[in-house]
């Protein structure tokens, strides 16, 4: 019999090494052979709104640790467990408490009376009172919403109080499940119809013909026979506008720049009806392997992955660039919460660093160029692009936002030109979407 409890521990302590939280979860329960769909749905929500509340959880643990020994990352997670169901949950504190006593033992009788002291400590703690006595409005709202101080104050900057709470608020909101059908397998309708016998309703969405919306689900849309069998893929739907507004023609040559796991790859491939050549580059074996399984899966065969870095790419003859470079991913801190935790702003200056040196190098091809981010921060998006004096952005002819106008003191002329989604207002990532010709 799993003990939920602390397979959600040994889960979290996991995740503190990287990935995301849908990705640990499925392959920490598939190695330990949980099938049940409850305890699979029960593990993968605790972990899910542990990770989303991780602020205000630690909050409330640092509050009550005096000691200066070194806490171990497990007996760390035991007491995060425990704080969440005691403060978030409102599960009775005795049995929590007594359960992650239980779990601490396994690490020895001082973390075991440690975690049994800060359990009685957090359990008078009044978490409405210590919000209250926050006078920093900045910390108060990262603590109320679950988001690091700096994105707080970040988001305020640019796009105001009341637009950055509703960013914030929509972040911790469900996401959409988004479907791209594999139009070379099948067609949006059809597909509509199989997954309805398997008890998913799906609806088309208005903007994109091969992009579905989940609306039910009676089982989860990624155990049935079609996702099996290559029929659709899970693909956020503003992550499926970078192919639509680049246009791939069959025969095309694309260069893509960052292309591991591959959902843009074998999108392109899929446009052009598998007729061409996608040269698809990553620096990560691990990931390549996933975009060669992937394109397996849907039966793609016009992508070529070559593992190496693009900024080296020679290649004879590209038609089009597709650029999706590594970002700070403050897009998605909807659909995957740990996220929020793993990037600091001083890698910023990195990240800009690495992705101009990508913009340089899709430059020299001197052809029609998509330029796209899962960011919400201007600094990777339109202050990086504005450099660029012989890029030259050009309508996308994708519904969205606009991008940002102004941040700070600095005007972007080419906002216009700019695509945006957002959480609040297109239920999607926050994503920047952009194309570029060569002046």
């Amino acid at each position: 019999m799993v003990n939920s409890q602390e397979v959600v521990v040994h889960i979290l302590s996991r995740l503190e090494r990287g990935g995301s939280v849908k990705e640990v979860v499925n392959r920490t329960l598939d190695s330990l052979g949980v099938r049940d769909p409850k305890i699979r749905g029960f593990i993968y929500s605790y972990v899910f709104e542990i990770s989303r509340r991780r602020n205000l959880i630690d909050f409330l643990i640092n509050r009550n640790v005096l000691t200066k020994r070194k806490i171990s990352r497990e007996v760390w997670n035991i007491l995060r467990v425990a704080t969440f169901e005691m403060k978030v949950l409102g599960e009775n504190p005795a049995k929590v408490t007594n359960l992650a006593v239980e779990m601490a033992k396994k690490f020895g009788d001082w973390e075991a009376k440690f975690v049994n002291s800060i359990c009685f400590s957090i359990e008078e703690e009044e978490i409405e009172e210590l919000l209250d006595e926050i006078k920093e409005e900045t910390k108060r709202v990262a603590l109320e919403e679950g988001h690091p101080e700096w994105f707080v104050e970040y988001l305020f900057m640019t796009f105001g109080k009341e637009e950055g709470l509703k960013i914030l608020e929509a972040n911790n909101s469900k996401p959409p499940i988004w479907i791209r059908v594999n139009t070379l397998k099948v067609e949006p309708e059809k597909l509509i119809g199989i997954l309805e016998k398997d008890g998913i309703v799906c609806e088309m969405d208005e903007d994109f013909w091969d992009v579905l919306i989940v609306r039910e689900q009676k089982i989860p849309v990624v155990r049935t026979k079609a996702y099996g069998e290559g029929l659709f893929m899970l693909q956020d739907k503003a992550s499926c506008s970078v192919a639509h507004a680049l246009k791939p023609e069959p025969g095309e040559v694309i260069l893509d720049m960052c292309s591991a796991p591959g959902a843009k790859s074998t999108h392109l491939a899929q446009l052009m009806g598998d007729e061409g050549k996608i040269y698809a580059y990553d620096t990560s074996k691990r990931r390549l392997e996933r975009l060669k399984g992937l394109a397996k899966t849907l039966g793609i065969r016009s992508i070529v992955p070559i593992l190496g870095d693009s900024r080296k790419a020679e290649i004879s003859r590209v038609d089009k660039v597709l650029l999706d470079p590594p970002c700070s991913s403050t897009g998605n801190f909807r659909d995957n919460p740990q996220a929020r935790w793993w990037f600091s702003p001083k890698r910023l200056r990195g990240l800009v660093k690495l992705q101009e040196e990508l913009l340089k190098k899709a430059r020299e091809f001197e052809v029609l160029t998509s330029y796209s981010t899962c960011s919400v921060l201007v600094h990777e998006n339109e202050m990086l692009l504005e450099k660029f004096h012989d890029f030259r952005p050009v309508n996308p002819n994708v519904k969205a936002s606009y991008g940002i106008k102004k941040f700070l003191k600095i005007e972007f002329k080419n906002w216009k030109k700019y695509r945006r989604f957002y959480p609040h207002l297109h239920n999607t990532d926050g994503f920047f979407l952009s194309l570029l010709e060569p002046s």
